[in-house]
C-alpha cells in the first residue's frame, strides 16, 4: 500500500489492485495446487492398501512372540485396522464432492456464502480507505491529554503486529517450501499436500513442526518399509528448522517482537489451555501487545524518576 501511494496512485485504487492481485493469487494457487493435492491422493488410495498389507505380514509374527498375547487375535486386529485405515483416502476423495453439494445445497446455505463473498471484500476496501477518518473519530472520544500516549502506543503496537504477520507469513511460506520439496524428493505419499499443510501451519509457532512429523514417518514407513527413508523424513523436517530458526526468523523477522523462545512457548500453551484453537492462534500477538504495553508502564515510571527518558520502545 505505501509503496503504491509512493508512487503516487491515488489511496483508492493502490486499494482495489492488492485487492485483486490478492484475488488473483488465491485463485491461481487453488487452480496449481488443486489437482496436484487429488492426485496424490488417488495414488495414496491405489497404493495404502498393499503397504498396509506389507505392514501386517510384518507385525503379525511379531505380536504372535509375545507371551502376554496368546489369547489375543492379533491376525484378525490387524485386518480390522488395515482394512479400516486403507479405505480412509478413499472415503476422503469419495466424501470431497458430498461435502461442497451440501455445504452449497439449499437457499439459505448460497445465500450466507453469496453475502460472506460480498461482505468481506467490501469492508475490507471500506477500511482500508477509510482507516485515516476512522483513527480520528476514535480519538476523538478521548480527552485531548491522552491523544499523543494513545497514539504512541497504538504505533508501537501496530509497528510490532505488522512486522509478526509479515514475518510468519513469510517464514510460512518458506517452510511450506523446504517441507514439500523435502518429503518429495524423499518418496512421501502426499508429501506436497503434507509439506503445504506443515508449513501453512507454522504460522502458529511450532504446530507445522507438530502436525506434520507424525503423519510423513507414517506415511513413509508404510511406503518403504524401512527405517531409512523415515529418517530421511527426520532430516528434512531437522533442517528445515535449523535453516528457519537460525537464518530465516532472526532475518525475516529480526526478534522484533522482543519475546524470548521460552515466553512465546507458554504463550501458545497457555492460550490453548484457556481459549482453544482461537487462544493458540492468538497467543503470541497477545503477548507482543502486552509487551507493548508493559515496556510503556515501565518506561513511564523511568521517566517519573528522569524526565529526560527517550520515547516508548523495548524496555532495556
Amino acid at each position: 500500500m505505501r509503496v503504491l501511494q509512493r508512487c503516487r496512485i491515488p489511496r483508492t485504487l493502490a486499494i482495489i489492485l492488492l485487492m485483486l492481485l490478492a484475488s488473483f493469487l488465491l485463485l491461481l494457487l487453488v487452480l496449481l495446487v488443486g489437482p496436484l493435492v487429488r492426485q496424490q491422493l488417488e495414488n495414496l488410495a491405489s497404493n495404502l492398501p498393499t503397504s498396509l498389507e506389507q505392514t501386517r505380514r510384518k507385525i503379525e509374527p511379531l505380536l504372535q512372540r509375545l507371551p502376554d498375547l496368546q489369547n489375543f487375535d492379533a491376525q484378525e486386529v490387524l485386518s480390522e485396522v488395515t482394512t479400516r485405515f486403507g479405505a480412509l483416502p478413499e472415503h476422503l476423495l469419495r466424501a470431497i464432492p458430498t461435502i461442497l453439494s451440501t455445504s452449497f445445497s439449499g437457499v439459505v446455505s448460497v445465500i450466507y456464502v453469496a453475502l460472506n463473498l460480498l461482505v468481506i471484500p467490501v469492508a475490507t476496501f471500506y477500511f482500508l480507505r477509510d482507516f485515516a477518518a476512522l483513527k480520528e473519530q476514535a480519538l476523538a472520544y478521548l480527552p485531548p491529554r491522552y491523544h499523543q500516549p494513545v497514539v504512541t502506543y497504538l504505533q508501537e503496537i501496530d509497528r510490532v503486529l505488522s512486522n509478526f504477520m509479515r514475518g510468519q507469513l513469510i517464514v510460512a511460506l518458506i517452510l511450506a517450501s523446504c517441507y514439500s520439496l523435502g518429503l518429495v524428493l524423499v518418496g512421501t505419499p502426499m508429501g506436497l499436500v503434507l509439506g503445504l499443510f506443515a508449513g501453512v501451519v507454522s504460522f502458529i509457532p511450532y504446530l507445522g513442526l507438530i502436525l506434520g512429523l507424525g503423519p510423513a514417518l507414517l506415511l513413509t514407513f508404510l511406503q518403504f518399509q524401512d527405517w531409512q527413508h523415515s529418517l530421511l523424513v527426520v532430516g528434512v523436517f531437522a533442517a528445515a528448522q535449523f535453516l528457519e530458526g537460525n537464518f530465516v526468523t532472526p532475518r525475516v523477522v529480526g526478534g522484533k517482537l522482543g519475546l524470548h523462545p521460552v515466553a512465546v512457548m507458554m504463550a501458545v500453551l497457555l492460550g490453548g489451555n484457556f481459549f482453544g484453537v482461537l487462544g493458540v492462534l492468538l497467543a503470541v500477538p497477545a503477548a507482543a501487545v502486552l509487551r507493548v504495553l508493559l515496556d510503556g508502564w515501565l518506561l513511564a515510571r523511568r521517566r517519573t524518576a528522569d524526565p529526560n527518558t527517550g520515547t516508548l520502545g523495548p524496555a532495556k
